[in-house]
């Protein structure tokens, strides 16, 4: 069976988390006309912050990332990414089943982004129970309550 786990991140994941986002975005950026590498690398080295980045690991191998932040009373999904080479492995529906289990247990919201040209992933938090909130330039952002 296969095991998929969150891990700690660390400083040193810093060039790994760059390639498996440069690899997970480039394709739908380019695909809109919004890459550019060079301030890509360089936002994404500015953003990097270990402290709320879980690395995705799938049978050891570091497979992508999550940024999870805690509010008072939600969960905010800020970066998901699986790393093409993983991705159509059912490892993104287990960890959001994991994380919407324990927001419903504590009562809190799960709140994310998603890319409009993302539709795949749209198309899985909508099976997961989330629903468009709010659109932005480029993006809807997903809500999936769990407060009576």
């Amino acid at each position: 069976m296969d095991q998929i786990r969150l891990r700690p991140s660390v400083p040193d994941d810093l060039d790994l988390m760059w390639t498996i986002h440069r690899d997970v975005w480039r394709p739908l950026a380019i695909r809109i006309g919004t890459w550019n590498e060079l301030l890509q690398a360089e936002m994404f080295k500015q953003q990097f912050d270990p402290s709320i980045r879980r690395v995705i690991q799938f049978n050891q191998c570091d497979a992508g990332f999550l940024d999870i932040i805690e509010g008072k009373d939600f969960i905010y999904l800020q970066n998901f990414a699986v790393s093409p080479a993983y991705q159509r492995r059912g490892i993104a529906t287990f960890l959001l089943r994991n994380i919407l289990a324990d927001a419903r247990a504590r009562e809190f919201n799960v709140i994310l982004c998603v890319m409009k040209e993302n539709e795949s992933a749209r198309r899985l938090y909508e099976r997961l129970g989330f629903h468009e909130a709010a659109e932005g330039k480029g993006i809807y952002i997903m809500k999936k309550e769990n407060r009576e």
